[in-house]
């Protein structure tokens, strides 16, 4: 019919239909082989769409030839099947395009989800809307994006808008009613962290930060509004994190006799509860400030009686008490935890 321009009665709609059994049986044999039936799979999808077309030109290019040879002869026009390769493909991609969008649709009022905002505008902001926008069981609901770069502006993120810059978070999130901000940026400098929760304080918002993309890749339904935590300490100041060997650490701790100074103090009473935990033959708690021994010694031992010889009380300036501690205890192991640290008061 699009040959002869929807003129009828130079068409040959009827010797045409011939191919169709043909193509219908080609269509489900491809496809099939190609995973393209298969139960799960994403509709609409960009990933399911390379299948289709490639299921399409396979089966156009197997009904294109034996046309060509016969075609003429049954009155069956070359240009049929090279003019059904396109509508084919158009038809199928746009049936499947409207099936995922009546699936969105429907999550979305099954949902009672919060409204947030996503900052981010890459790869991995794609990937969080994607799962929060499909995922029935989503606590959040993105309903606008912001992203750094102007050149963003007006741009959607699989259907979420991205309404302007940090400069606009304010505005956008009164206007939608979020109170949460997800930051979705694979690689965010420290400056522009700061910028981001400066910018979300003043707008009174929660920050949520979602991982880098390297765990992103290995999302699992179950496990995705799990993965929003809050911005880590050590990304902000760009700092690699401590390794703590335990097994190393119990090696040469247990049975051995350990000495900690300034054990009454916020590090040093965190090390004594820790270090007791390796079954130490001693453990000698040294610091000048007694009540600071007995709030350790009740988190160690469960009271503070201040009666045995595992709390000591020397000056570590006092070399004259340390030198006779270390002889007469004869320590393995020191953790030196003392020290004065308000500075302020110390210059």
């Amino acid at each position: 019919m699009i040959r002869h321009e929807f003129e009828l009665e130079h068409s040959s709609t009827a010797r045409a239909f011939i191919i169709v059994p043909f193509a219908v049986c080609l269509q489900w044999l491809i496809g099939t082989g190609a995973h393209l039936y298969r139960v799960g799979n994403i509709r609409g999808s960009f990933e399911e769409l390379k299948v289709l077309a490639v299921t399409v030109l396979m089966v156009g290019w197997c009904l294109i030839l034996p046309v060509v040879l016969v075609g003429p002869a049954l009155g069956i026009s070359r240009g049929t099947t090279t003019i059904s390769i396109p509508l084919a493909l158009i038809m199928m991609a746009g049936f499947r395009y409207l099936a995922r969008t009546r699936q969105e649709k429907s999550v979305l009022k099954q949902q009672v989800a919060e409204p947030v905002i996503v900052f981010g505008a890459g790869p991995l902001a794609v990937h969080l809307n994607d799962q929060l926008l499909t995922d029935p069981d989503s606590p959040m609901h993105p309903v606008a994006a912001l992203d750094d770069s102007d050149m963003n502006h007006y741009r959607y993120i699989r259907t979420v808008p991205v309404l302007g810059t940090l400069h606009d978070l304010s505005r956008v999130a009164n206007f939608h009613g979020a109170k949460v901000l997800l930051i979705a940026v694979s690689d965010m400098s420290v400056e522009l962290h700061r910028h981001v929760l400066a910018a979300a304080e003043k707008a009174g918002l929660d920050v949520r930060f979602f991982p880098t993309l390297k765990p992103a890749l290995f999302y699992t339904k179950s496990a995705a509004p799990n993965t929003l935590r809050n911005v880590p300490v050590e990304e902000l100041i760009q700092r690699k994190q401590v390794e703590t060997h335990v097994a190393d650490i119990a090696g040469y701790v247990s049975g051995g006799r350990v000495l900690v100074t300034g054990a009454g103090g916020s590090i040093g009473s965190k090390l004594c509860l820790q270090l007791s935990k390796f079954n130490p033959q001693e453990l000698i708690m040294v610091d000048r400030d007694e009540t600071g021994l007995q709030h350790t010694q009740l988190k160690v031992r469960g009271n503070g009686l201040l009666d045995t010889r595992e709390v000591v009380l020397p000056d570590i300036r006092d070399a004259t008490a340390i030198l006779e501690l270390f002889e007469t205890r004869r320590p393995d192991l020191v953790f030196h935890a003392a020290g004065l640290k308000h500075l302020p008061k110390l210059e």
